[in-house]
């Protein structure tokens, strides 16, 4: 079974589509940025960083920081998120599940993550607790794309692959 059971909140509220909405545009910013395909690893990152609100919240207003200065300012964000990235990662892997089905992603010959063309819809959601996911994802793909390295980030973050 690939998909595991969960309570009917979460899968409203984590559903495929609105989780990998957040990944589309946090690999959009990453490409944009580096001109490179996803690691894969760091997918597994992102929802942790984005869907708890504390977090969010300060990662929307230091936009304009760096990664690691964000970080060294707000170290209580490292707290419990190993935790936070072990419960997502069905969810996560749930995701690129049906990213890949939709066709909105591909795995290229590296194993990395490559959006496919797509025709963006813009209705709704420019305010509100889900466009703040939608914008902090795009913040999280431009930091990881300055950072670079796939072990940087895991190490900026205090977490082992």
């Amino acid at each position: 079974m690939i998909f595991e059971e969960k309570p009917i909140e979460v899968e409203i509220l984590l559903n495929p589509a609105f989780c990998g909405e957040v990944f589309r545009r946090c690999i959009s910013e990453y490409q944009k940025y580096t001109n490179s395909a996803f690691p894969v690893s760091i997918i597994y990152l992102v929802l942790a960083l984005v869907l708890h609100k504390f977090t969010r919240e300060s990662i929307l207003k230091n936009r304009r920081k760096q990664m690691h200065v964000w970080l060294q300012e707000n170290q209580e964000i490292l707290i419990n998120l190993p935790n936070r990235i072990k419960s997502l990662v069905s969810i996560s892997n749930e995701t690129l599940i049906f990213l890949l089905h939709t066709n909105s992603i591909y795995i290229n010959e590296d194993g990395n993550i490559n959006l496919n063309k797509y025709r963006k819809k813009t209705k709704g959601f420019k305010n509100g607790e889900i466009s703040d996911c939608f914008n902090a994802a795009e913040i999280i793909g431009r930091w990881f794309a300055r950072v670079g390295d796939e072990t940087t980030i895991y190490a900026m973050l205090g977490v082992k692959p």
